[in-house]
């Protein structure tokens, strides 16, 4: 796989230039030794239908700045949920856990949310394994 910054296709490319982040294996984060970072994981959200046809409004609880659990908007590809829905009703997005522990999971979620950025803290019983 070539490199995204420069057009080369030699691992030590990935190492020297920082490129280890990009989505190599199946479109799971991978770290510099190139070993999967997180494992795939669904999360309980409310799903409405966006401004065009192939996007969806999810809305998730989460951590806030404030340390207080609240809703976090993301606005995601439909393929990216359960539910195919046109209506506001309740799914899961596809995501990946990186971290699980004290009654709340550290997620990457497939499009930053408005809010809090791309990862996002949330409660444990929010998170359905894959």
């Amino acid at each position: 796989m070539a490199c995204p910054k420069q057009r080369i296709r030699s691992v030590s490319c990935w190492r020297a230039l920082g490129c280890y982040t990009v989505f190599r294996s199946q479109g799971r984060p991978v770290n510099k030794k190139g070993r999967p970072m997180a494992t795939e994981c669904r999360i309980k959200c409310r799903l409405s239908p966006g401004l065009f046809a192939d996007d969806v409004v999810a809305r998730i609880r989460a951590l806030g700045p404030d340390k207080e659990v609240g809703t976090v908007t993301v606005i995601v590809s439909r393929h990216m949920v359960s539910s195919t829905s046109r209506r506001s009703t309740c799914g899961t997005l596809r995501a990946y856990c990186t971290r699980a522990g004290r009654g709340f999971s550290a997620v990457v979620l497939p499009q930053a949310s408005i809010e809090n950025g791309q990862s996002v803290i949330v409660p444990s019983s929010e998170v359905v394994r894959a």
